[in-house]
């Protein structure tokens, strides 16, 4: 194993016993900091102020045409299997990324004011999640349906939009109210993702249960947060977003149909503290200069 992993998973298991969050130390103050200096807690957007209350919030936002368009140029690349990833069509493309970013626009816009920093989509993905049977589902990582964090920056986060009608039967996501990861942790006797109790309690944890084409936004690193397991199948679509320091970067430019990793770990992902450092110094200067 590389030093950084081994340094990484032994910040990350302090960050869990003190801070609650299932992340690196580094990464944790980084949020900490973040949210402190960089966030624009005035923004206007109601949905925002209650995305930073949270740590999400469902948008008044409906992709129900995009979704009708998109279901009809997806296949599965694997037939079978408990998470099922869907392939866009590649003669589509170029239309659906048009239709997705021109009904997001707004909301990029209000993104970059509340971030203070640029905003791009990074990566799109959809995938089915099925059924499984409920001692295979506790005692296996099948589909990011035990409770973690996302390991990344604060300013990597992500929408949810449902490709079908989405119940308590159909394995919603299910996240924890950022301000009540505490309690979480004390209600669940969370140790880490293998090792604590399910519990339901509606005051701590949030199912993001909704209609075909009804928009979801949270911030994985920050909240807690798992897959449910369905009675049958889940179909749902990703969208990546990162808060960047590149003002020149558009989400036209990027082929949002491929994982651009490069692009994702050097920006929300550093692996030494140096490089975390060095992310927090750009974001200020960004900010500084959005002033001037």
């Amino acid at each position: 194993m590389k030093l950084y992993k081994i340094i990484n998973n032994i910040s990350k298991f302090f960050s869990l016993r003190f801070f609650h969050a299932g992340l690196p130390v580094s990464y944790y103050i980084f949020n900490k900091i973040f949210n402190k200096k960089i966030i624009n807690k005035k923004i206007e957007n109601k949905n925002l102020q209650e995305f930073n209350k949270n740590g999400f919030v469902k948008l008044n936002i409906n992709f129900k045409p995009e979704v009708d368009f998109i279901k009809k140029n997806i296949e599965f690349v694997n037939p079978d299997g408990k998470r099922q990833s869907y392939k866009i069509n590649e003669n589509i493309r170029e239309q659906f990324k048009g239709m997705l970013l021109n009904k997001l626009k707004p909301l990029i816009g209000d993104l970059q004011d509340y971030y203070n920093s640029n905003i791009v989509v990074s990566n799109v993905l959809a995938w089915r999640t099925n059924y499984a049977e409920e001692f295979e589902a506790k005692n296996n990582m099948l589909y990011a349906n035990h409770y973690h964090n996302d390991g990344y920056l604060v300013t990597y986060f992500k929408l949810f939009i449902n490709l079908m009608d989405v119940d308590e039967n159909d394995g919603p996501l299910h996240i924890v109210y950022k301000n009540k990861t505490k309690e979480f942790f004390k209600h669940a006797n969370y140790r880490d993702q293998r090792n604590y109790n399910d519990i339901e309690n509606n005051n701590l944890i949030y199912k993001n249960t909704g209609k075909e084409g009804e928009s979801f936004l949270f911030s994985s690193p920050e909240c807690m947060h798992k897959a449910g397991v369905p009675k049958k199948h889940r179909d749902i679509m990703e969208v990546v977003f990162i808060a960047n320091t590149d003002a020149n970067l558009k989400s036209e430019d990027i082929n949002i149909f491929e994982k651009n990793e490069n692009f994702v770990i050097s920006t929300t992902k550093p692996y030494t503290l140096i490089k975390v450092f060095k992310t927090l110094l750009n974001h200020f200067n960004y900010k500084k200069n959005l002033s001037t």
